[in-house]
């Protein structure tokens, strides 16, 4: 039986007997130092899958499903709006999606003003189709505790956006911001 416990406890004799009679408060620290160091080579379990890529940062991006982005809008009854950035913080547009899915994006240096309508296609991705491009974008959007992300499914462009309660065309344009687009 004691040659269990000995083989049991061989990490404590890496410590020099005095520090097992150390002060309690030092004794405790100690062991508690020894028992993570005994835990660190344990694999850890992954977070969730889907998780991007796009922006090495280290920062745990988790994918969004259909499902959360429609509780955004579920939570903003009278809509909301991206603002989007790139990854130094740099404006590139945002986009007001009112609840019937339609879409009024504004973007670029030119703040080209254009409608479309938001498509929730297959692999939770969020597709756009915009009646003056022949082309359907499509994104996968990623939240963390950061804010948001969307990586492009067709080029390898990745955006940042924040979410902002209701419509800000309405506040910088006035009841008939709409005639501004298209």
């Amino acid at each position: 039986m004691r040659e269990a416990w000995t083989r049991a406890l061989w990490p404590l004799q890496l410590f020099p007997r005095f520090a097992l009679r150390a002060h309690p408060a030092t004794a405790g620290a100690m062991l508690l130092l020894l028992l993570l160091l005994l835990l660190l080579p344990l694999p850890l379990p992954a977070l969730a899958s889907g998780t991007g890529e796009g922006t090495g940062d280290g920062v745990q991006w988790l994918r969004m499903t259909h499902a959360d982005f429609l509780a955004i809008l579920d939570a903003n009854p009278e809509g909301f709006t991206l603002v989007f950035t790139d990854a130094e913080g740099q404006w590139l547009g945002r986009e007001y999606h009112s609840p019937d899915l339609r879409v009024y994006l504004e973007f670029g240096s030119d703040r080209e003003r254009i409608t479309g309508q938001l498509a929730l296609a297959e692999g939770d991705q969020f597709c756009y189709r915009y009646p003056s491009y022949s082309q359907e974008f499509c994104w996968l959007y990623f939240q963390s505790e950061q804010g948001f992300m969307e990586e492009s499914t067709t080029t390898d462009e990745v955006d940042f956006f924040a979410v902002v309660p209701g419509n800000v065309f309405v506040e910088d344009f006035g009841t008939r911001w709409s005639q501004r687009f298209d």
